[in-house]
């Protein structure tokens, strides 16, 4: 397969021209790479205008992952998902509704969608899980999520730009996007899906599933969002592919490609992009493109297969430790995950161990794993673990904690009480607090960093005794509330 923008930067570079252009590095070496990193000079094509090389490479792409269009982000799924949302609000503008736009969302997002929505002004219906608030994750039913849904149109009195959801979530949940599709699709309106934990999700064979998940659930809607439904949809390249930290696509899906209404001069994707553009640098790194445009090249070259294998072999790591006694959570594939006591504590105690996790709580720990860890990572990860105090992480019952006095019968969708909308509360002046002393103070900022999970209060929301619990629970000790 054609890599165009890694083989226009090598050309480039070899030439040893004077760099009479940005970036201020010249191409010296301070780092190795600067060679290699290089601005929108003559034939490099540009991101946001593409239709040289940049937009071969993305054709490529689009080949690659079956859809209707498939564009680069050098900024990660936090660009795409902004970008999302603006793609679903313009559409839905187009159709001439004159009232104020809202999209029902899950709850379990990541701080990008809060930025997008306070950006765009978009007011947001929030969908809870079944299970109380316990845990930054919960489970979502598709019963409660279509009777929330239909609720919350039910008093607008008139559809929204879309519904949104996150699949996988951070410890590796997967949502039937299937039965997302249908119940958005009956109002003609959209599914958007921040897939950034599943990339990889389009190359999983069913053989592989058949053989290795038990879940049947589990393993009938494991598929790449594009294959079950979705409209829109984004995947973080570099968290699962090999591709350096920002790379991401944008994804739609060939249904939802050809309902999109441009202007008779227009093309779809340069729609597309000036959806983007808004949230983007002007600079996007070349490097970070390079690293997209051999990705293609990567899936095309026997990618599937090595995927698979690794699969099996996490697998087998899975089943073994549970023959040990560890709780290992049914998540997508690529991800490890022990439900357990005190995941920050197991976490400190692997990395003395040299094995760095991606994320910990007080009820799991998360290791992200991929075919370029290797079958060596793995066999040092079961001896690792087989060495570490062991009856001081395996949880006695499963689910999470029933520590720091969170409610096991309060849901958050009862407590929760929206006083100024998101794009207020984000803009408006704030002051910090500490957690104890925020009590009927109303949210201005996020509480949670950036992984995709369940948010305790969201910004223009009254803080409650049950959100200061969790808060507590997860070590938060201050937060930005609006200055009264």
């Amino acid at each position: 397969m054609n890599t165009p923008i890694a083989d226009f930067v090598k050309e480039y570079a070899n030439k040893n021209k004077i760099r009479a252009h940005m970036p201020g590095h010249k191409g010296a070496a301070y780092l190795g790479i600067e060679a290699l990193d290089i601005t929108e000079v003559s034939g490099a094509d540009a991101l946001y205008l593409a239709n040289g090389i940049i937009n071969e490479s993305e054709g490529a792409a689009t080949y690659i992952f079956g859809s209707g269009l498939t564009v680069y982000s050098t900024e990660g799924s936090s660009q795409c998902i902004k970008s999302m949302l603006n793609i679903a609000l313009c559409q839905w503008k187009r159709e001439g509704l004159k009232s104020r736009p809202y999209i029902i969302a899950l709850r379990n997002c990541h701080s990008a969608f809060l930025s997008g929505a306070a950006l765009l002004d978009l007011d947001v219906c929030w969908i809870y899980p079944k299970d109380s608030a316990t845990s930054y994750f919960g489970r979502f039913d598709y019963e409660d999520i279509t009777c929330q849904a239909e609720k919350y149109i039910n008093e607008k009195g008139y559809e929204p730009i879309g519904l949104y959801a996150t699949s996988p979530d951070y410890i590796g949940n997967v949502l039937d996007v299937g039965l997302l599709a249908n119940l958005i699709h009956s109002y003609n309106k959209p599914l958007i899906i921040d897939n950034a934990h599943g990339a990889y999700l389009a190359f999983i064979n069913c053989e592989t599933k058949e053989k290795n998940i038990e879940n049947k659930t589990l393993r009938e809607i494991l598929v790449h969002p594009l294959e079950a439904g979705a409209d829109i949809c984004c995947d973080s390249a570099h968290k699962t592919l090999p591709v350096l930290t920002g790379g991401a696509y944008l994804h739609l899906s060939k249904e939802y490609y050809n309902k999109i209404i441009v202007s008779q001069m227009g093309t779809v994707k340069h729609y597309i992009k000036s959806c983007m553009l808004p949230f983007g640098s002007t600079s996007p790194s070349y490097l970070i493109l390079q690293s997209l445009d051999l990705c293609n090249r990567y899936i095309a070259d026997g990618y599937r297969g090595k995927l698979n294998s690794y699969i099996d072999n996490i697998y087998e790591l899975k089943n073994s430790l549970k023959t040990k006694g560890w709780n290992i959570l049914d998540s997508d594939p690529l991800k490890l995950v022990i439900n357990c006591k005190d995941g920050i504590a197991l976490s400190k105690e692997l990395s003395k161990l040299n094995i760095e996790c991606e994320y910990a709580d007080q009820d799991y720990l998360v290791m992200m794993l991929t075919p370029e860890s290797g079958l060596e990572s793995l066999k040092k990860i079961e001896e690792k673990l087989d060495v570490v105090s062991y009856h001081k992480y395996v949880s006695q019952t499963d689910g999470v904690s029933q520590d720091n006095n969170v409610s096991q019968t309060v849901s958050v969708k009862h407590q929760n009480e929206e006083i100024i909308t998101i794009r207020e509360a984000l803009f408006a002046p704030k002051e910090i607090v500490p957690v104890n002393k925020s009590l009927g103070r109303i949210c201005g900022a996020f509480n949670l960093s950036c992984p995709p999970a369940l948010l305790i209060a969201a910004p223009g929301e009254r803080i409650k005794e049950n959100h200061i619990a969790m808060m507590k629970k997860y070590n938060i000790e201050t937060i930005d509330v609006i200055l009264e």
